[in-house]
């Protein structure tokens, strides 16, 4: 019965731990690193203001001749007599 109640405050957002205590645990238990690297799990990089999940690296400019709107258009039999997947390399 204690574990359901305290199941249902947590689901209600009553049993909330703050961002101090969790910080003072994780020092007391020696867990800070973890906790720091659970921090950074939230993005790897920034495109502009926006947070992204993965880190991006500038690469040379590739020009096939198309414009975007030409490469949607094209299906993929098209695309491929143009630029060919396997010109990228692997894992492509």
């Amino acid at each position: 019965a204690e574990r359901e109640a305290e199941r249902k405050a947590r689901k209600e957002g009553k049993n909330k731990v703050s961002e101090a205590e969790l910080e003072e645990t994780a020092k007391a238990t020696g867990m800070s690193k973890y906790l720091d690297e659970y921090y950074h799990l939230d993005f790897e990089g920034m495109i502009g203001d926006t947070p992204t999940r993965f880190k991006y690296r500038e690469t040379e400019k590739l020009d096939v001749g198309l414009t975007p709107l030409e490469i949607l258009a094209l299906d993929d039999k098209d695309l491929k007599q143009v630029m060919p997947i396997s010109y990228f390399g692997a894992p492509y």
